[in-house]
């Protein structure tokens, strides 16, 4: 009811092979999340992951797994909600077993907040197979009664709240699974108390309604991949999108390919999608423009981008020039890395739009500003007022994960020192921390 989620997901590899071997999995997280909890069992035992500094945390990986032949496991992010599993050595006919616990808001994703969307972590890509009998199990606890996406997760009612349990596929071939869950009218903000936390301080949550009626942007740069796995999205989504957009609002659209080409608006409906492209060059024109024009914002909407790009540095001048006031706001359709947003990670300059549906209206609800977001700011207990409601301490996880974020930001001249520290207090696997 508090708008709080709290997964773990446990995988278990069996090697076939005649050699040792590496399992890696690029997961994709819901909205928001991070990673607050790694295991590995050892002998059968449940041992608990260090968290530390990333360069700290993939040396120790290197050394570990690498020089003693022993067999960890390494945690860090892949991107804005990805993150990264390696675990090496999977012994020859052995098992490994592993634990990830995901501490995630739930999304609310439209303007009229009645539900709030809880989307299942899922694989992106994987250097293992799953059998095609293979799933995985599913059972989760709410305090108040969901629906589900998949018509093989059930609800069932029970003393303490409501139950849902079923099967999931356990591979990257099938969209994740979400569950929607009824909000209260009003939200409830709550409070979270921490141990981390010096005593006298609380995290207050709240869901922040956009304070006047939302404004779309005034100008906006649009960057549409024009690779082949876009197609089937042109007239659904895409054009769409393009035809919701203010009349009053100056927009630059620039089509990815073999050359960027910009379009006017008769020329959408002839839109032609073919092959695989680098964006990069596409985004670099968009943010050129959007820096001449106040820095608006930069939407890109794209399929996975598989493969690093030689103009990637092009782009990160500009964010660095435009100092943390450049933004694009991307969704991604289908599933599949990209390794775009993973490279510039450091930058926080691309935003993921939180959706999950994928419709227009839910994508334009989060570019205008019409949908709520969580808010967590850290105040003193003696400003609390009297019967506030107490909620989860993964409240306090998420409001340390957004400090780490600002801490981090890379025009900040100090901070990274601190975020690092707080990353492993409150063990997270954020941009500058790893498992």
């Amino acid at each position: 009811a508090s708008g709080i989620s709290y997964l773990e997901w446990t995988l278990e590899f069996h090697n076939a092979s005649k050699a040792q071997r590496e399992a890696r999995a690029l997961i994709e997280l819901p909205p928001g999340a991070v990673v607050s909890r790694v295991t590995l069992w050892i002998n059968d035992e449940p041992c608990e992951a260090a968290f530390g500094g990333r360069s700290q945390t993939k040396q120790a990986y290197q050394q570990v797994a690498v020089r003693q032949r022993r067999d960890p496991v390494l945690v860090t992010t892949a991107g804005p909600d990805r993150i990264l599993l390696q675990c090496f050595p999977v012994p020859v006919d052995g098992t490994m077993k592993t634990r990830i616990g995901i501490t995630a808001p739930l999304t609310v994703p439209h303007a009229l907040p009645s539900e709030a969307v809880l989307r299942l972590p899922a694989f992106v890509e994987q250097n293992f197979s799953a059998a095609s009998n293979l799933s995985t199990s599913a059972w989760l606890e709410s305090d108040v009664q969901p629906s589900s996406s998949s018509s093989s997760l059930q609800t069932i009612s029970q003393d303490s709240g409501f139950a849902i349990r079923g099967k999931l596929p356990a591979d990257s071939s099938s969209p994740a699974g979400f569950l929607r869950v009824p909000l209260a009218d009003p939200v409830l903000s709550v409070v979270s108390r921490d141990s981390r936390l010096p005593p006298d301080e609380v995290i207050l949550q709240s869901l922040a309604q956009p304070d006047s009626a939302p404004a779309f942007p005034p100008a906006l740069a649009i960057v549409i991949d024009g690779s082949a796995r876009m197609g089937p999205f042109r007239d659904s989504i895409v054009k769409s999108i393009l035809d919701r957009i203010p009349s009053g609002t100056t927009t630059f659209t620039v089509l990815a390919g073999d050359t960027p080409s910009v379009i006017d608006e008769p020329s959408i409906s002839r839109m032609k999608f073919a092959g695989g492209c680098d964006n990069v060059p596409a985004l670099v024109q968009a943010a050129e423009w959007a820096t001449a024009h106040d820095n608006a914002p930069v939407l890109w909407l794209h399929a996975a981008q598989p493969l690093d790009s030689p103009e990637t540095e092009s782009l990160r001048q500009i964010a660095d020039f435009a100092r943390g006031k450049l933004v694009i706001h991307s969704h991604q359709f289908g599933p599949g890395a990209d390794r775009i947003s993973e490279k510039l990670a450091d930058l926080q300059l691309i935003r993921p739009l939180p959706v999950v549906h994928s419709t227009p209206s839910e994508i334009m609800d989060q570019l205008s500003g019409a949908a709520p977001h969580w808010q967590r700011e850290k105040i003193k207990t003696e400003t609390l007022p009297a019967g506030m409601a107490e909620g989860s301490s993964h409240i306090a996880r998420l409001w340390a994960a957004s400090e780490i974020t600002r801490l981090a930001d890379p025009h900040r001249k100090t901070g990274h020192d601190e975020a690092v520290e707080m990353a492993r207090s409150f063990q997270l696997v954020t941009p500058v921390s790893g498992a």
